[in-house]
């Protein structure tokens, strides 16, 4: 008896543990402050969307506005893709994808995708829980309403998704020739982005023409830890305070998507 009272105890004392070690965790977080000079609320970027050298479509980066979320200052992103007449012809697609990112620590909160493509369209939602470092996922099928996945788990510190991680890396102090490392998620996985400084460039576009950063990034499976070939993305960062992307490549197997600048506005 005295064995299974001292096997109690100590399970009561390491569960007692555990729980204050958790508590104090979560107590202990705080917030990262990161300056932000680049963007700002009602800022519209207009975007021509061309696969090779033909005109597919067109496309937006858009702050909407600052809300509250969950007690947290947050903005609100928005992008939208749209295929042109032309395109339609062979290959009709709708993408929305909105983020809610927080103003203060520059990170995601929330981010949900909505696309449209003759083969299938989709829903996706992704909810981030900083403090605690999870995340819970869900893709829901819009022609069933049937949930296709439903997934929980870790993320890294202060993760930016796919669409908040391009205003992220307007905000950091750029140099030729240096790596930056940025942890990102998608779907139901964390990703280690390297960002490197190649050089600087001038790109003419309708608007005008830009000095540029010359950017390069490699997205990195953490759980498999080995880089993704379809997710190297190449960008035009002004060289100024706001590091405007003007140009964005991203090369695929089948070919290059490209996005050029062609309008900046405000709401």
């Amino acid at each position: 008896m005295s064995k299974i009272l001292s096997i109690v105890f100590i399970a009561f004392t390491l569960c007692e543990f555990y729980c204050f070690a958790e508590l104090n965790n979560t107590v202990n977080f705080q917030w990262r402050k990161m300056e932000n000079k680049a963007f700002c609320t009602k800022e519209k970027l207009e975007y021509s969307v061309h696969f090779g050298v033909l005109n597919i479509g067109d496309a937006i980066l858009e702050v909407k506005n600052i809300e509250d979320y969950n007690g947290r200052q947050i903005y609100h992103l928005v992008s939208e893709m749209k295929s042109n007449s032309f395109s339609e012809k062979f290959y009709k697609i709708r993408s929305i994808e909105e983020s809610w990112m927080d103003t203060e620590s520059l990170c995601s909160l929330k981010y949900v995708r909505y696309q449209e493509r003759p083969d299938r369209s989709e829903h996706k939602t992704a909810n981030f829980d900083q403090i605690n470092r999870k995340f819970s996922f869900i893709e829901i099928n819009p022609q069933t309403n049937g949930v296709e996945k439903d997934v929980k788990g870790e993320i890294p510190e202060f993760v930016n998704d796919s669409l908040s991680v391009i205003y992220f890396i307007r905000t950091l102090p750029l140099e030729i020739d240096k790596e930056y490392s940025i942890y990102t998620h998608a779907d139901d996985k964390n990703y280690l982005s390297k960002l490197v400084v190649k050089k600087k460039e001038k790109v003419k576009t309708s608007t005008g023409e830009f000095n540029c950063f010359v950017t390069e990034s490699l997205a990195i499976d953490i759980s498999e830890k080995k880089p993704v070939s379809t997710s190297k993305l190449f960008m035009w960062l002004t060289d100024d305070e706001r590091k405007i992307p003007v140009l964005m490549k991203t090369k695929l197997y089948f070919g290059t998507i490209t996005m050029k600048l062609k309008k900046i506005s405000k709401n």
